[in-house]
Order: structure tokens, then sequence, then C-alpha cells
């Protein structure tokens, strides 16, 4: 055990629940055995920013790497860089008895007191509330500095009038204002940007028949307030709302549509975050995870898929939690050793199953509604893994269950 961790064991220990809850408590807990200020204060980020009510709550024995990696996310939408948040998520982890994962990644690790005192003045400006980092002035003056805020405005009062060309020529750590209007893509996001829409989201939309009308393989972007579409059908040319081959990047706010195939695909070595997003009306899946991509799907509504809302396979693990997956083929598609924790979410209304389990596929539900569905709640093939915990199943048109022998799918403390 690290020092760190070995330290806020003999907290916990000492003071209870109260160090874990209570963020003024941990604080100064730490310092009153000797834990240096800056340390302190990090460590108390856990508590205040709600990632260790995370760690310690019912989550905490239901599937260890995916909490982890939710209390990660608290940390970084609350002010943290990603490694600093997995280093504090690691540190309490630790010190609170969660057996870690092995690998260097899972290794409790802070940084330097002294480093923690630059972070305070550089990096964590990037990772403020949305509301911070939209500027307050409803205009672009010629002295803001054009290589930290550019604007795009398709009518001419900004430096740009396509968000496609601000991409291609701003630096890393710009963030790119867009004003309401319809805008040519494709776009590819390659560097750490930030891209605000400023108006409704319904007015800000970017188009286009690309395989992808947004691309993103930056290690951290951030696009907030934009409609994001694919329009291909017309001209026989398919593709992707958003396609996000790799980083960690985070949209917020978004609508993703497309009329050819999914509307959101992530593949490949990504942890992306999409919060409060409207994904609809495409003809394949809402969310299509896969190769291995990680992601985290908070309070999103995904309706209308002509397959599944979500779909996941090929080893992908994406948390899901409290996003309704509704009025599409399925609710849940997991195959072929497809993962994930879906937690309180509302799985209602779809033509055919719930959520639907095979080849291996080992999703693990709790606290989620799953209802009115076309035909079963929960169908599980043979082989399929998974658990469906202390959720609520009804009005189901066949059924709450329909599970296959050979299935090793657990289902406990549900209510029917």
């Amino acid at each position: 055990m690290s020092s760190s961790s070995d330290t806020l064991a003999r907290l916990v220990d000492l003071h209870g629940s109260s160090v874990v809850h209570d963020a003024d408590q941990c604080r100064q807990a730490l310092l009153d055995v000797g834990v240096e200020a800056p340390t302190a204060e990090l460590l108390s980020l856990a508590v205040q920013s709600g990632a260790c009510d995370r760690l310690t709550g019912s989550d905490a024995d239901f599937d260890t790497l995916s909490v982890l990696e939710l209390a990660i996310g608290d940390l970084t939408r609350f002010g943290l860089p990603e490694n600093t948040a997995r280093g504090v998520a690691t540190t309490w982890a630790e010190a609170l008895g969660m057996a870690l994962p092995s690998g260097e990644d899972m290794i409790p690790s802070l940084p330097p007191p002294e480093d923690i005192e630059t972070l305070r003045e550089g990096d964590r400006d990037r990772f403020q509330s949305r509301n911070d980092r939209i500027p307050t002035a409803t205009e672009w003056q010629p002295g803001m500095d054009p290589l930290r805020t550019v604007v795009v405005a398709e009518m001419g009062e900004g430096q740009y009038r396509q968000l496609a060309d601000a991409v291609r020529a701003v630096m890393d750590g710009t963030r790119i204002i867009v004003r309401p209007g319809n805008y040519q893509g494709p776009v590819e996001i390659g560097r750490n940007i930030e891209i605000v829409g400023e108006g409704p989201e319904h007015r800000i939309i970017l188009t286009s028949t690309a395989e992808a009308t947004l691309e993103c393989t930056a290690h951290y972007a951030a696009v907030y307030g934009i409609t994001i579409r694919q329009v291909g059908r017309a001209e026989g040319m398919p593709g992707f709302a958003c396609h996000v081959k790799s980083g960690k990047s985070t949209f917020e706010n978004c609508d993703f549509s497309s009329d050819t195939l999914s509307a959101v695909v992530v593949e490949g070595p990504t942890n992306p975050s999409f919060l409060e997003c409207s994904i609809h009306d495409s003809p394949e899946a809402g969310f299509y995870f896969w190769r291995e991509a990680g992601g985290i799907v908070e309070r999103c509504r995904v309706t209308g898929m002509g397959k599944a809302a979500i779909g996941v396979t090929g080893g992908a693990r994406p948390v899901v939690r409290e996003t309704q997956l509704a009025n599409s083929c399925r609710g849940l598609n997991i195959t072929k050793q497809g993962r994930g924790s879906f937690e309180r979410c509302t799985i209602s209304n779809n033509e055919r199953e719930g959520v639907y389990i095979k080849t291996s596929g080992e999703p693990h539900l709790r606290g989620c509604r799953i209802a009115d569905n076309g035909t079963y709640g929960v169908r599980a093939r043979q082989s399929a893994e998974g658990s469906i915990e202390q959720c609520q199943l009804s009005g189901n048109s066949k059924g709450n269950w329909s599970i296959e022998e050979g299935s090793g799918l657990v289902a406990r403390a549900n209510k029917e």
C-alpha cells in the first residue's frame, strides 16, 4: 500500500465515514497528521467531487474497474487532469480496500506538492464547468488572443465562416466559439481543443455526407452544444455522425443523428465521455462500442434507432448511467465479449427485447427500469454472462425473462 493510501486508511479507521463524506473534515484530518496542504487539498477533492461516494457506495462491490473509471470521471469533470485524477482515485480505492486490477496505471501515485500548485494555475483551467468556459461576451473582440480563442460565424462576424476551417487552423489549447448557423463538415479533431456552441444546440448544426461528420482522435478535446448530423442517404453515402477513434474527449449537450448508419461509434483504446446528449433517429445503433473501447455515457437520451439504442461488442466496456434507451429495435444489444456497466438506466418501449445478450456478452445492470418492451425484458442466449441486479421489470409483452440453458447470467434482488 502506498504511503498516501496507508494514511487515508488509518484516518478512515479513526474517524469513520465522516472522512469519506465531508471534504472539510477530510482535509483537516490529513493536515492534522502532517500531510502537506496541497496534497491534503487534492485528496479531499475526491470527497468534494463525489468520487469517494462512488467508491464506497453500493456499486463498490459490483465491477471494480468500472466503478474506478466512474470515480476518475468525477474527478476530471470536477477539475483534475486525467493522470492526476487516476492517481487520486486509485489512492482512495486502495485505502478503502478495493482490489485493484494489475497494471502500471493502477498503482496509486500522486504528484509532489510543488506540482499540485502548478496544477491549480495551469491544466485545471481547462477542466472547469461548461458555464465557466463559455465567454460572457456575446461578440468576439479584436483584442482576444487569436491563438487561444477564435469565433466561427456563418454570417462572417468571426474569424472563420466554417468550423472545419477553424479546427484545421488552430493550435492545441484553443477554444473555438461557434455562433448559430449551418456548417459543412466533415470536421476532424486531432488537437486538444474546445468547441463551444454559443446558443441553443439545435441552431448550431454541423452536417456532412462523409464517413463521419465529426471524427475525433485527439487525446483530450471537448465539444459543447452542437448538433451533428450525417445526411448521406440521398446521395448513397453512408456514415456516422460521430466517430471516436482514440483519446478521452468529452461531448456535452450535443445532438447526434445519422440517416444512414449508427449515430456514434467508439472504437479502439479510447475512453470518451458523453454527458446529457441526445442521440436519435438513426437506422442502426445510437451508440456502437467495439474493439475494446471504453467510454462513459451519462444522463443521455437514446431513441428511435433501427437497431439497438446501444450496441456493445468486441470486448468493449462502456459505463452507462441514468440514460434513457427507448423506442428502438432493442434497448441493449451485447455480443462477442461485449461488457460494460449500466446503472439506473430506463430501458423501455423498444420493439423487441429491452436487453439482449449472446455470444459471451457480459453486461452488468444495476438499478435499471426495464419495462414495456415488445418481447422480453431480458433475453440471454447460450453463453451469455453478466448480471441483472436490483432492477425493476414490468410490462414486457412476452415476459420479463428468457434465459436459455447454458447461460451464466445472474439475476438477483430484482422487482417484478
